[in-house]
């Protein structure tokens, strides 16, 4: 017949078995947000959003130069290069913006102010653009010069969150090797953006 310590050093083990199961199912499942589990986990993305303040005036044009890094730090969540002079490049095959807003009474308009990164391999640079995970739009830029672009966001995306986070993808984003550098993805060159009523 068993004795007291039998059961006892059972049931150590027993407990022991289901603390390390669930070590290794935390393991192999890990209770994450769904961008920690595509960029650390999953490798499906190179665009980690970071938790910028989004502090931003409906109307304002921010400049993505390096002369309004400070405006621009607020804004650019993940896949930029640091900025140049007149702008920003795109890194990666995807760029986010955050803007923090109040719920707006109407619709909205998103404007960027850009040029693409065209060569003899890549024609064209498609942009899709989504708002809170909501696809908006996608548009297309076969020409070099700088063009504005206006893509409206219905109020309601918004909703009460206070958050309007802007996703813009690059299907055709063009690889390129720099010496010392590795392969930097590029897409597009954004001079400014501005968020403003459908009347502005």
């Amino acid at each position: 017949m068993p004795s007291k310590r039998n059961h006892w050093m059972y049931g150590l083990s027993a407990a022991l078995l289901l603390i390390e199961a669930a070590i290794f199912a935390a393991a192999l499942f890990p209770s994450v947000t769904p961008e920690y589990r595509a960029y650390y986990l999953d490798r499906s993305t190179d665009c980690y959003p970071l938790p910028v303040s989004g502090a931003y005036r409906l109307g304002d044009r921010v400049s993505f130069g390096a002369a309004s890094e400070g405006k621009r730090v607020d804004l650019a969540r993940c896949g930029w290069r640091d900025p140049e002079a007149r702008g920003s490049w795109s890194d990666g095959n995807r760029s986010m913006l955050r803007f923090a807003i109040a719920p707006p009474p109407a619709d909205l308009v998103l404007q960027l102010s850009v040029q693409p990164y065209l060569d003899a391999e890549t024609p064209r640079q498609r942009i899709e653009v989504t708002a809170n995970g909501t696809p908006l739009e996608t548009f297309e830029l076969v020409e070099k010069s700088p063009a504005i672009h206006r893509i409206s966001v219905p109020s309601d995306i918004v909703g009460t969150t206070g958050w309007l986070d802007i996703t813009l993808n690059y299907p055709d984003a063009r690889p390129l090797t720099a010496a010392g550098s590795g392969t930097r993805y590029y897409a597009l060159f954004v001079l400014d953006v501005a968020l403003m009523g459908a009347v502005d």
